[in-house]
């Protein structure tokens, strides 16, 4: 049987994640197709993942299903579907969601309502009450799908549109948004000047690293603790903290000793000190496994830069992001892995000779296979995630 993933809106990332967990945690996915929106997987035989526990796990992914069936043509989809519906006496809620798996989904997003409604009417006929879940955008979104019961009570048909067919497959969970918003906003502490990482980038980042979870992480630019929390959560026991900044590594403790009350998390290794990257050595820090940070990356942006403005900020990055590679080089175990953000401001690229210099003197090796670019709209500055690995 076919399973599926719909990726989020940056799917290089999402992709990469995936298969990073894929090795990490052995699951045996052997991937049959991606596409922008959705990768297809089956399972090596013997292995087998609940799907909350995959979404749990996963943090750029929106939903996990299963295909049920093929079909040629979009009249054919309704009677698929009415097999799909759950038996109740109650009202059963059933939504729709069209994919482009490697082919315009534009018939199929125009055809959704009537698609719905024949099915309604075929349920209707076996004595069936259907609630149809609309929403404003083009597909429902985890929320939706949430919010309206879709899981417990009803069910999400998905249809994916590829070249020579049209795929029918259910959601069986989607992303803890929740979980996510929690973690961001309900913990004790945050603060803009010392970094707003969204909790789901310092998860996907975590899982990029493919630490072993008895191996220790290092985050050397903690700011309030995202990275760290997030390890945590995954089922880190060994992670590491520092800062320059006094505020930064006490609101980092305080996240920290919230999310393992919160949590239930009491089983852990972990360590916050003040420190300057530059003086980073001095901790005699042995046996780090992965780092995972996103740096500094600069003063707060306007908007109103100059050019010469923005060169001056990268000149000043490219110094601090090589000299604290040459402290980090010396601490990380052979084989162990750098998930490193580098900043692109403006949408103009730069080249950072100083720090491509220092991971290649530092014996690193660039693993990253596509471009990982994480930017919102109508943001100055975007993210890129660049993965290495210690060769040396």
């Amino acid at each position: 049987m076919k399973n599926f993933f719909i990726l989020g809106n940056h799917p290089d990332i999402s992709r990469a994640e995936l298969e990073s967990v894929n090795r990490r945690d052995e699951l045996g996915f052997t991937f049959l197709h991606v596409s922008p929106a959705v990768a297809f997987f089956d399972y090596d035989s013997g292995h087998s993942a609940d799907p909350k526990a995959l979404m749990a796990t996963l943090a750029g992914v929106i939903k996990v299903g299963i295909i049920v069936d093929e079909v040629k043509a979009i009249d054919d989809i309704p009677a698929v579907a009415l097999a799909l519906m759950p038996q109740s006496e109650h009202k059963v809620f059933l939504g729709i969601s069209s994919y482009d798996a490697g082919a315009s989904v534009s018939d199929a997003r125009k055809k959704e309502k009537e698609i719905g409604m024949a099915i309604k009417e075929l349920a209707r006929r076996d004595g069936m009450s259907l609630r149809f879940v609309t929403s404003r955008e083009q597909t429902l979104s985890s929320v939706v799908v949430s919010k309206n019961h879709l899981l417990d009570k009803g069910v999400e048909i998905v249809i994916l549109k590829t070249k020579q067919s049209f795929l029918i497959g259910t959601t069986q969970a989607v992303q803890e948004f929740e979980e996510y918003g929690d973690r961001d906003f309900a913990r004790p502490a945050r603060d803009a000047l010392s970094g707003m990482l969204p909790p789901k980038l310092a998860h996907i980042m975590v899982n990029l690293s493919e630490c072993p979870y008895n191996k220790t992480i290092l985050d050397p630019f903690c700011g309030s603790g995202t990275i760290l929390q997030e390890a945590l959560m995954l089922g880190y026991t060994h992670v590491i903290g520092t800062d320059t900044s006094f505020k930064a590594v006490n609101d980092t403790q305080k996240n920290i000793e919230w999310i393992q009350r919160e949590k239930k998390i009491d089983t852990t290794a972990v360590r916050v000190v003040q420190s300057d990257i530059l003086d980073i050595s001095s901790l005699k820090l042995r046996g780090i496994h992965a780092v995972v940070t996103e740096p500094y990356l600069g003063p707060p942006l306007k908007g109103r830069e100059s050019k010469q403005d923005v060169a001056k900020i990268y000149r000043a990055l490219d110094e601090l992001y090589a000299s604290a590679i040459e402290r980090i080089g010396t601490m990380i175990e052979k084989n162990g892995t750098v998930v490193w953000i580098l900043p692109e401001l403006f949408g103009n690229a730069f080249d950072w000779p100083l720090f491509w210099r220092a991971i290649e003197v530092c014996g690193f090796a660039y693993t990253s296979l596509n471009s990982m670019k994480y930017h919102r709209n109508n943001q100055y500055l975007a993210r890129i995630i660049c993965v290495f690995t210690k060769t040396l």
